[in-house]
């Protein structure tokens, strides 16, 4: 009986161990939930960085272009500017505009001073006196010509390097003799905004808008360092760190074009010397509005990976500490619960085991009314038949009886026949004067 209760009623096992199972389930769905919602806030955050880099970016190119119209409509209207382009004096018009474009290389960070005659034929290159003499066929330079405007934008030049142009036609007394051009190149808006956001940045370039030549020749001229070969369909031609993570460069290794959504919205979880970081793309366009390329975003998560770490490790060892209690509560309740149960299989078993031995006297007992039952209907059909003797041997009786009582009557009739001859005899007696022969009572 003892092996049966046993193997009936293991409450422990049968009841404990699913439970553990469902609390561990519980706990990993615990962590999962936290994992995905500690890693969507990453990835909410990172985008809001790049939104941010990109409303910067664009803050920083719009500033700047304004800043250079505005230098640019002062440069026009010098007289003695005017004077010298027009009379082709190029070192006196060197003369006159380098200490402009010096106070706007150290103040603003201007790379670039241009004058250029009525065909777009460079004049004078401030920044590079020795260089002139060529036709300028850049977008922002056609489109002041065509239009007869300022143009403006971001452009790629030759040697690899992105420059914010701005170009106005030169107008003296209502009449074009040329056009004014300044530059900012992109690598001194890169600091400030890694500076503001806290952010390491990258720009790849499409090696179909370079040459190597060129690009090579552009690096060596600024004094940089930068491989060609290190991806086959871009070139890095702008970063805060000289550090690219392995798992960015497989990426842009593997990358073919920067212009579809889906790179666009792809953010890479890379590491770099003990950090982690989160990259995000941001579409880079020249002035024409075509994608040359990108900005690559680093943003360092390693805090909020550790916090990650950190409440999912606290989180388990709490979820371990309540599991470990709540299994003991449970031995032990269990244990009492399994006792309980067990007392109470006993004291049933008994009770089945009386109730069927009383079953079985209750079957007995049937069995023998039973028997009663069939000779009391033995009994009863004999009464019956005894009674139907009994009927008859009245009816018999009966008949006997009447003929008694008849009988009787007249032995009556004939005893008061012989009281009355007796008295008459006894009268006639007295008649006769003899004494009466009989004594009526």
């Amino acid at each position: 009986m003892d092996k049966k209760l046993d193997s009936a009623f293991k409450i422990r096992r049968r009841i404990l161990i699913p439970l553990t199972i469902a609390f561990i389930i519980l706990v990993f769905s615990g962590v999962v939930c936290l994992y995905l919602m500690q890693h969507q806030y990453i990835v909410d955050d990172t985008r809001l960085h790049l939104e941010r880099l990109q409303t910067l970016f664009y803050s920083e190119i719009t500033e700047d272009t304004s800043f250079m119209s505005y230098r640019l409509n002062e440069i026009q209207n010098n007289q003695a500017l005017s004077t010298a382009f027009l009379k082709n004096n190029r070192e006196d018009l060197l003369s006159l505009s380098l200490p402009i474009f010096n106070q706007l290389k150290n103040e603003y960070d201007i790379t670039h001073f241009y004058f250029l005659d009525k065909d777009r034929v460079c004049f004078l290159r401030v920044h590079n006196p020795l260089l002139y003499g060529d036709k300028i066929d850049r977008f922002t330079a056609v489109e002041a010509e065509k239009y007869k405007h300022q143009a403006n934008g971001m452009e790629l030049g030759p040697l690899g390097t992105f420059t914010l142009r701005v170009v106005k036609p030169w107008i003296i007394d209502g009449k074009l003799i040329g056009y004014l051009e300044l530059g900012k190149e992109l690598n001194s808006i890169i600091p400030e905004l890694k500076q503001i956001l806290d952010v390491e940045i990258f720009v790849s370039v499409n090696k179909k808008f370079l040459t190597k030549q060129g690009w090579l020749e552009g690096l060596e001229m600024l004094g940089l360092p930068g491989d060609w070969e290190q991806f086959p369909n871009f070139v890095i031609v702008d970063n805060t760190s000289l550090d690219i993570p392995e798992k960015l460069s497989n990426y842009l290794k593997r990358l073919k074009t920067c212009d579809d959504n889906k790179h666009l919205n792809n953010l890479i979880e890379v590491s770099l010397k003990g950090k982690i970081y989160m990259c995000g793309f941001l579409v880079l366009r020249d002035a024409s509005k075509v994608d040359v390329g990108d900005i690559i975003m680093m943003i360092d998560i390693t805090r909020e990976k550790k916090a990650l770490f950190s409440l999912i490790a606290s989180f388990v060892l709490v979820s371990l500490v309540v599991g470990i209690v709540f299994a003991l509560f449970f031995y032990v309740f269990s244990g009492l619960v399994q006792r309980g149960i067990i007392d109470a299989n006993s004291t049933l078993f008994m009770e089945i085991s009386e109730r069927m031995k009383i079953e079985q006297d209750l079957v007995s007992a049937n069995m023998r009314l039973s028997m009663h039952e069939k000779e009391l209907k033995e009994l009863v059909i004999k009464i019956t038949d005894l009674n139907k003797t009994m009927e008859d041997k009245d009816q018999e009786f009966m008949k006997k009886m009447q003929a008694l009582k008849e009988m009787n009557s007249m032995m009556l009739d004939r005893e008061n026949r012989m009281i009355e001859l007796k008295r008459e005899i006894n009268a006639l007696s007295r008649e006769l004067g003899r004494p009466e022969p009989y004594v009526i009572h």
